[in-house]
Formats: structure tokens, C-alpha cells, sequence
């Protein structure tokens, strides 16, 4: 009949009765995670999805490829749900684990392609050089001081942790307001001749933030009228675990084990943070306990 979706029937013909529903379960639960592949033409579905952590641990345990591929797809579509791939992992048994994490290998390749390649920013990533090169030319500009805190992966290329970032994330403050005021417009200039990436962020976007943590960002140096800092490097690592990709595991990984950040800073740190009874909506508690316990578990911590 015309305006009629045909759908393919389950495949395997001599697998286990239940194979039927358990395609049609995981077909619904990919198209509500907008993964429309594996039925073509198939409507999109209303309704909350099955959480992401079930949907791949049935995907990587199905006999059927389609499927199982469709873990690859799913990571792809939603880069955020990585930390859920990695829990769904570490839950299987036998073979299953290897085939699932080349699947996650794979996938994880492909994001970090996608960061200097197709997908990626006009503009230039940066590198040390280039982070110095705009500090030094910000700072001859101003004239008056500002505070100026670098986070995320801006601080990892400023240690010498990593090689180069998407853009230089920062924020600022200053005893004089109208010292922002006039900070925005030379940064402006500067993004277009520098051919670099610069966004305003803080640990503070992620995660609730304790005020004992204020007044504790490490101090690196002076680039004439601004006073360079870290921010607050427990917090970071809190929330490059929060947000649970492998990029972000990796840089936590790299402030540990330099000596950077102190592993019991970070966890008396998240004390603080999960006593607060706001600041919650972007992660649940609980799910950053679970992305903390992968962290630990790659640092070969245990818990305290």
C-alpha cells in the first residue's frame, strides 16, 4: 500500500525464537537514538530512548551484524555517550570484549579525525606556540590588568601534555570591569589574526562548583597586562571525567600522571561537589560516579 513502511524482517532464520523481538526492541531503541540505518524509511519514533548504557551492551552481545555494527554508529552519532560504551564493555564476558573495543577503538579514531579534519573548525588548532604567541600579543594590548584563566585543553598543550587543542578556552575577571569591557575586542581581532579558536568555559559549566575552590587557580606567569592562571586543575580533571570521552579520559589521565593534579585533591574535591544540591542539570551525580570509577580504574586507583 502507498505511504506504508515495509520493514525487513528479522534475519537468522534458525536463531532462537526470541531473535524477532529482540531485533524489533533494538531497531526502536537506534531509531529513537537517531540511528536510522539499520531500518531504512522507518518513521521516527516518539518516546524516551532505553538508556544508552543497555542499548550497547545488547548491541555488542547480539548474533546478528547489523546490529552489533550499530554500536559503532551509535558512538559516532553521540560522542557523549562513550563513557556508556566503555561501562557496557567492561560488563561483557569471553570474546565479547575484544570484538566490542575494536568496534570503540575504531570509533574513537574516527572523533579524533573529525577534530583536524572534515567536521572540524576553519580555523587553525593550537599549539603552544600559538597559545604563547596570543597571550604575549593579548597582553601588549591591554591597558589595564585582567586575570586571565586558561582551561581545558589549553592548559594540557601549556604543560606540554599534549600537543595541540580545537581553541583556547578561558575566562577572566579583574579588579576594574572596565578592564573586561575592553578585553573582548582585542580578542576578536586577535582569533582572526592568529587564525585561532577562542570560546569562553570553566569546570563551572559542567559540574556544581564549591566555593572553597575560588582563589585556588594555580598562577603561571605575566604576558604584560594579563596575570595567566589555571584554573582550578582538580575541578578540570572532575569535569574532563564528567564529560567521558576518550579525549578528555586521556587528558585527565595525562594531569595525574605528570604530577599535575593530585589524585586526593580531585576526590576531596568531588566530596564537595556532590554535596551540593544544585548546579546538577547537565550530569547526574551518579553518572559522574560512574565516569569517576573509569577513571580510577585506567589510574589504577581505588576508590577512597
Amino acid at each position: 500500500m502507498a505511504g506504508t513502511t515495509v520493514r525487513p524482517a528479522a534475519p537468522g532464520l534458525g536463531a532462537r525464537c526470541e531473535t524477532a523481538e529482540e531485533w524489533d526492541e533494538l531497531t526502536a531503541a537506534l531509531n529513537r537514538w537517531s540511528v536510522l540505518h539499520v531500518v531504512p524509511g522507518e518513521p521516527r519514533q516518539e518516546g524516551a530512548p532505553l538508556p544508552a548504557r543497555e542499548v550497547f551492551a545488547r548491541l555488542y552481545q547480539s548474533v546478528e551484524p547489523r546490529l552489533h555494527q550499530a554500536a559503532f554508529v551509535l558512538l559516532l552519532t553521540h560522542p557523549h555517550l562513550a563513557i556508556d560504551a566503555r561501562l557496557a564493555i567492561d560488563e561483557l564476558s569471553g570474546v565479547m570484549p575484544e570484538r566490542a573495543k575494536r568496534r570503540y577503538v575504531a570509533a574513537a579514531a574516527l572523533q579524533r579525525r573529525a577534530g583536524t579534519g572534515l567536521g572540524s573548525d576553519v580555523r587553525h588548532r593550537t599549539d603552544r606556540e600559538r597559545l604563547t604567541s596570543f597571550l604575549d600579543t593579548l597582553g601588549r594590548r591591554l591597558r589595564r590588568p585582567v586575570r586571565f584563566y586558561l582551561v581545558g585543553g589549553s592548559v594540557l598543550i601549556d604543560l606540554g601534555l599534549r600537543g595541540t587543542t580545537l581553541g583556547i578556552n578561558c575566562s577572566a575577571d579583574a579588579d576594574d570591569p572596565s578592564a573586561l569591557t575592553d578585553l573582548e575586542r582585542p580578542i576578536r581581532v586577535l582569533k582572526n589574526d592568529l587564525d585561532v579558536n577562542v570560546e569562553p568555559a570553566s569546570p563551572a559549566d559542567f559540574l556544581p562548583t564549591p566555593r572553597s575552590v575560588f582563589g585556588r587557580s594555580r598562577y603561571v606567569g605575566r604576558h604584560g597586562q594579563l596575570d595567566v592562571h589555571y584554573d582550578h586543575l582538580p575541578s578540570l580533571v572532575l569535569a574532563k571525567a564528567a564529560r567521558g570521552l576518550e579525549q578528555d579520559l586521556s587528558d585527565a589521565e595525562r594531569l595525574i600522571s605528570a604530577g599535575e593534579v593530585d589524585w586526593r585533591d580531585v576526590e576531596a574535591t568531588w566530596s564537595e561537589v556532590r554535596a551540593s544540591p544544585t548546579g546538577w542539570l547537565r550530569y547526574e551525580p551518579d553518572e559522574v560516579e560512574q565516569r569517576l570509577d573509569v577513571l580510577r580504574r585506567r589510574l589504577d586507583i581505588t576508590p577512597v
